[in-house]
């Protein structure tokens, strides 16, 4: 029970956070910085997926939140005056591409231990 639970929680902030570096990425514009990208539930819950998971998905599933971390370094880095919002530079872009890869290969992982 507490293993299907921590898959779902986990999942649901995955699919959070891939969502919104997606929307961001297609506008182009920077989410909030009062809206940082959660990996909470997997903090609290890393600990009861280890066990269960064959090596192959637990790598494909703790590369997500290192990438969330990254994401929100990259929300937090310090931009010109004149572009506080507008996500302008190409490697931020491609960034975040195969962030929201890494976040939905993590979040695929988990799916079926829904």
């Amino acid at each position: 029970m507490e293993f299907r639970t921590a898959c779902r929680l986990i999942s649901a902030e995955f699919q959070d956070a891939g969502f919104t570096v997606k929307y961001a990425l297609e506008k182009k514009r920077w989410w909030y910085p009062a809206e940082e990208l959660a990996t909470e539930a997997w903090k609290q819950y890393k600990n009861v997926l280890a066990p269960h998971l064959t090596y192959g998905a637990w790598s494909d599933i703790r590369l997500a939140p290192q990438d969330i971390k990254y994401a929100n370094f990259l929300a937090g880095a310090p931009r010109p005056q004149d572009k506080t919002e507008e996500i302008f530079l190409e490697e931020t872009q491609t960034a975040f591409t195969l962030l929201i890869k890494s976040i939905e290969t993590g979040r695929v992982a988990l799916m079926p231990h829904l």
